[in-house]
């Protein structure tokens, strides 16, 4: 089914279904919706996994994604792809009970809200760090000794003269194209008048005229008369007169005049049109009138011999190659200058420190009174940094030595000549096709279908739906405070399945580890946060319909409506039931899912966040 337009505002009786989610595995960063409610899950089972991009959907599109586990972590980021967040800072799936919507413009997705997340106590205070101990003093770097000078590089040698290239061959004539062969093909017979058409039914006996041989090779001979096709009757269809035997193909030679075409026999009368039968069931369709039998196909004549190709010509030779000239001989490289002594290795060896480290463990490095050197102490001194010794001249470079001359090309020797091509022989006649058998009666058209989608009580979207810039109405919660009656709704609403026993207008969590929703109670993070309510009673393992957002009644409410207590909270006493204060308890999480309206009605609109009670 394809997108449809709506071109006035939508209101909906009931609730706005979506199908159960369906996990995705991101992909390079990227994943590909086919529904409204996804979860999602990171590629290879990392730990962790970056989501940029969401390809599918349309300008006004909505989605729903939840993590597909709790111990993974996807991050929805920021301008990496096609997302966009309101604060500009990503956004973390880090537990499974996390659910986040998303709304489509010409380009990018904008994160619209987000519900679920376990809290968490704040961070003491990071302990004092420890005062770092004073760095010894660097020793002095000894200099580096002189480099000696690079011999001098030898000139270049000259690069020889290129040798002159050969002339090329001449080609060889084209031999000649053996002469067509000849033949005037005979004159067409005229074709014989068809019989009138009687009334649908059986088709009458074929006559059993046949047609006349075909001309011997060369000159094509007259065709026969095609015999008279016989009247229409009751009788079954007789044979088709055989073709005559087709001659032997001759030498094609000049076209020759073509012979005149025959006259068309005259048609015969149609017979009449049933009356159509009454729209409802199909009706039975009538049997296939019998196919005559196909007349026998002619031999085919033979086909004429190929032409001799003809002899190809000889190859002329291929010039010499000239001698390749001799490499001129590489220039001497010239010598390497002296290398400079090398400076100490090791820091002892110095002439301004310590002579050896025997006796010295655990001690520091100081720098003496004078300030001429360093020597080994008990005691440490905080030095500075020691002096970077000086880095030698580096010598030169010697010099290249000439390259040699390069020799002459030798010519290119002559093609030879081509070869005739021989002539191509005839093709054979094409046999004749039998007769086409009777189409049977149409059957009858099937009933319509409805015209007003309020008489679909099972409407269905095989299509993305643009509400066209109008809006989706939900039944009207009234001015009075009044409702359609006990048990009613309407709004936002998955179907999924319960892990226990839940009853009308009881709050519920989903647990992702089970794929279920359970009653949620604000004493423990499992139980939490909230994230719709159940609309039917159901048992363990039935399919529920689950509230996400909209008005709700249930007349066994009464919630008592002030100025201080205009919210319902998810109870920490008992699981699924709705309160108007929250908990108090230490430990406990309190999270406001609703606006209450009146005694028994609410406006259901989960809050994504939790606190936890200190």
């Amino acid at each position: 089914m394809s997108i449809r337009d709506v071109y006035t505002d939508l209101r909906l009786k009931g609730q706005l279904i979506f199908d159960a989610p369906s996990e995705l595995t991101i992909s390079s960063g990227a994943i590909t919706i086919t529904q409204v409610y996804h979860t999602v899950d990171t590629q290879g089972d990392d730990p962790t996994d970056d989501l940029a991009t969401i390809n599918g959907g349309t300008t006004g599109s909505m989605l729903y994604i939840a993590a597909a586990d709790g111990a993974r972590t996807v991050v929805i980021k920021h301008g990496a792809g096609n997302i966009v967040t309101a604060d500009g800072s990503d956004y973390s799936l880090d537990d499974a009970n996390k659910v986040v919507s998303l709304v489509r413009d010409a380009t990018n997705w904008h994160l619209a809200g987000s519900a679920g997340g376990s809290g968490s106590g704040s961070t003491g205070p990071t302990g004092t760090t420890g005062t770092t101990g004073p760095t010894g003093t660097t020793g002095v770097t000894g200099q580096t000794g002189v480099t000696g000078h690079t011999g001098t590089t030898g000139v270049t040698g000259q690069t020889g003269p290129t040798g002159q290239t050969g002339p090329t061959g001449q080609t060889g004539p084209t031999g000649h194209t053996g002469p067509t062969g000849t033949g005037v093909p005979g004159q067409t017979g005229t074709t014989g008048k068809t019989g009138a058409t009687g009334r649908t039914g059986p088709t009458g006996t074929t006559g059993a005229g046949t047609t006349g041989p075909t001309g011997s090779t060369g000159t094509t001979g007259a065709t026969g008369h095609t015999g008279p096709t016989g009247t229409t009757g009751v009788g079954s269809a007789g044979p088709t007169g055989k073709t005559g035997t087709t001659g032997p193909t001759g030498i094609t030679g000049p076209t020759g005049l073509t012979g005149q075409t025959g006259q068309t026999g005259i048609t015969g009368i149609t017979g009449q049109t049933g009356p159509t039968g009454q729209t409802g069931q199909t009706g039975i369709t009538g049997p296939t009138g019998l196919t005559g039998e196909t007349g026998s196909t002619g031999a085919t004549g033979r086909t004429g011999p190929t032409g001799k190709t003809g002899a190809t010509g000889t190859t002329g030779q291929t010039g010499q190659t000239g001698q390749t000239g001799q490499t001129g001989q590489t220039g001497q490289t010239g010598q390497t200058g002296a290398t400079g002594p090398t400076g100490p290795d090791t820091f002892i060896e110095l002439t301004d420190t310590p002579t050896g480290y025997s006796g010295a463990s655990g001690y520091y490095l100081r720098v003496n009174a004078g300030e001429t050197g360093v020597y080994f102490s008990p005691t440490g001194g905080g030095g500075g940094e020691g002096v970077t010794g000086q880095t030698g001249p580096t010598g030169q470079t010697g010099q290249t030595g000439q390259t040699g001359q390069t020799g002459q090309t030798g010519p290119t020797g002559q093609t030879g000549q081509t070869g005739q091509t021989g002539q191509t022989g005839k093709t054979g006649q094409t046999g004749q096709t039998g007769q086409t058998g009777q189409t049977g009666p149409t059957g009858h058209t099937g009933p319509t279908g409805i015209s007003d989608i309020s008489l679909d009580t099972t409407p269905q979207l095989g299509g993305n739906l643009d509400v066209n810039g109008k809006i989706i109405y939900f039944e009207e919660y009234g001015p009075t405070g009044a409702f359609s009656g006990d048990h009613s709704y309407t709004g936002l609403a998955v179907v999924g399945n319960v892990g226990e026993t839940v009853a009308f207008g009881q709050l519920v969590y989903y647990d992702s580890s089970e794929t279920e929703y359970k009653l949620a109670k604000a004493n423990a993070v499992g139980t939490m946060p909230a994230v719709g309510i159940a609309l039917e009673s159901k048992n363990n393992g039935e399919a529920c319909k689950i509230l996400l957002f909209g008005y709700i009644r249930d007349d066994s409410w009464a919630f008592v409506i002030d100025d201080t207590a205009k919210v319902a909270y998810v109870s920490g006493a008992t699981g699924g039931l709705a309160v108007t204060t929250p908990v108090a308890t230490s430990g406990y999480y309190s999270q406001a899912v609703a606006s209450t309206l009146s005694a028994d009605t609410m406006l259901l609109n989960p809050s994504p966040a939790m606190a936890k009670v200190a």
